[in-house]
């Protein structure tokens, strides 16, 4: 009986960053039954919204992962003269209120999925969890506390 791939950490620590797309298909064979068709049906133990599986003759994980590291926090100054904190960069309605941002420090996350194959002709069934490790990019909030600034005049 084997899955494939055999190896079950599916990308190494150095070469899954958060927002990269990516496909990774499974597939499962038992060389005691050749021409058997095995159906794969797979799990996460965490979802995430831009991260998507599909079954059958083949599984397929795929997608990027997107906002992984949350919490994130941005702080801004509202004309009330009151801070408010918020984790996402749409609840901020004017840059120039912003007063900090603190990503999540968090370095990596591991993603699990337990992929089960079940004989179509027997019922049978063999399982296997595979796992991601996901490396956070600083990047992207990077990219938006710059652009927010970007949007801000000087003397305005």
């Amino acid at each position: 009986m084997a899955f494939s791939p055999a190896i079950t950490l599916i990308y190494d620590i150095d070469q899954l960053e958060e927002y990269v797309n990516f496909t990774q298909n499974i597939t499962y064979e038992d060389p005691e039954l050749p021409g058997e068709f095995w159906n794969i049906s797979i799990t996460p133990d965490i979802t995430n919204p831009t991260v998507s599986v599909s079954g059958g003759a083949i599984g397929k994980i795929f997608g990027y992962y997107s906002n992984a590291f949350d919490p994130y926090s941005i702080k801004y100054l509202k004309k009330t003269k009151t801070y408010n904190t918020v984790e996402d960069w749409n609840d901020i309605i004017n840059a120039k209120e912003i007063v900090s941002y603190q990503p999540a420090l968090i370095q990596t996350k591991l993603y699990t999925y337990t992929v089960t194959a079940t004989s179509s002709a027997t019922s049978m069934t063999a399982s296997l969890d595979y796992t991601i490790t996901v490396t956070n990019n600083w990047t992207a909030g990077k990219n938006r506390l710059k652009a927010a600034i970007a949007q801000t005049k000087v003397g305005t």
